[in-house]
């Protein structure tokens, strides 16, 4: 117990970080002057738990002047330092639940990371050039918020959360190379493709902009039971390297309620075309079982291919959207 007692505790040391930024961000209020708070925040990055601290001591009525004070830092920094990813650390926490009529841009490569927009409301918001880094959301709620000509390296939503999205747009000019849906249960649904990705998020209540032909696309494209199936089990490899008969047999997380066709469907496809393997290894020797592993492509690269007609497994996707 006494290792929570000794000042150098990180908690302790966050606080007392959160309580300078606090002073410096209060001077700047009056001064205008933020030399001092760009000094500190170039340093070293700064916790969640830095920027969960001080938002909740900040005078609501300054939060839009110290959010214009840490976008005009930024837009005047040329060199990469910290400076991005801590301005993106503190905003979501200073702006979780202020309200205001007045559009809020936030631009110039502010780089936003990991679990930071969990549990948070933001409202009236565009995001415009800013890089979203294995981004989650979670209990998020977004009201008004517009994205534009940014990057997303990956992308998750919890699709069992109470997230709500109104009037939530994303443009075409966005990139985005990964969405993964998750669930409770431990099931996911993972996208590279473009067209794709659109369809999960609009299903989402998220407005996507995307270009004509994308659009055509997605509104020609039908899903099969089979093609669904096909897709879970894919994305089962996602977290695990192996895939035993004994758990599709016997596990619906695995079979989906239907392990015949996942076993005498679903396997026999994905060894035609090569993307899996029969592997044997301990585990399948003592329980006399079977095992199957990803043979010559990673996950991303097979889903990658569906919108690929010059990719090796074009003809493996034309074939599942074939199957009744």
């Amino acid at each position: 117990r006494d290792q929570y007692r000794r000042f150098d505790h990180p908690e302790f040391k966050n606080f007392f970080l959160s309580k300078a930024l606090q002073i410096m961000l209060d001077d700047y209020v009056t001064t205008h002057e933020y030399r001092k708070i760009q000094s500190f925040l170039y340093i070293s990055q700064l916790s969640d738990s830095v920027a969960q601290y001080l938002s909740s001591r900040l005078d609501a009525n300054n939060i839009l002047l110290i959010v214009e004070g840490l976008l005009a830092m930024r837009k005047k920094e040329w060199k990469p330092s910290y400076l991005q990813t801590n301005i993106g650390t503190l905003l979501p926490f200073i702006l979780d639940g202020h309200h205001t009529e007045s559009e809020i841009v936030i631009s110039n490569k502010i780089t936003f990371t990991s679990l930071i927009f969990e549990n948070k409301t933001l409202e009236n918001i565009t995001f415009s050039d800013c890089s979203f880094v294995n981004i989650s959301l979670k209990n998020t709620k977004f009201k008004n918020v517009k994205f534009e000509d940014c990057d997303f390296t990956g992308l998750s939503i919890c699709g069992n959360s109470e997230n709500i999205f109104d009037n939530v747009v994303i443009l075409e000019n966005n990139r985005i190379n990964e969405l993964v849906i998750s669930y409770g249960d431990g099931d996911s649904e993972r996208e590279y493709s473009p067209y794709l990705i659109f369809m999960m998020l609009s299903s989402l209540g998220i407005n996507c902009h995307v270009d004509e032909a994308t659009a055509r696309e997605v509104e020609t494209q039908e899903s099969s039971d089979f093609y669904k199936l096909m897709k879970r089990l894919l994305n089962k490899f996602s977290k695990s390297t192996c895939l035993y008969e004994s758990n599709i047999r016997d596990l619906p997380i695995y079979n989906f309620n239907k392990p015949d066709i996942v076993l005498n469907e679903i396997i026999p496809l994905l060894e035609k075309y090569g993307i899996i393997e029969e592997r044997e290894n301990k585990k399948t020797r003592q329980a006399g079982t079977c095992a199957w592993v990803l043979k010559h492509y990673d996950i991303s690269e097979i889903f990658r291919a569906e919108d690929d007609l010059t990719h090796s497994l074009a003809g493996f996707w034309s074939e599942v959207k074939r199957h009744e």
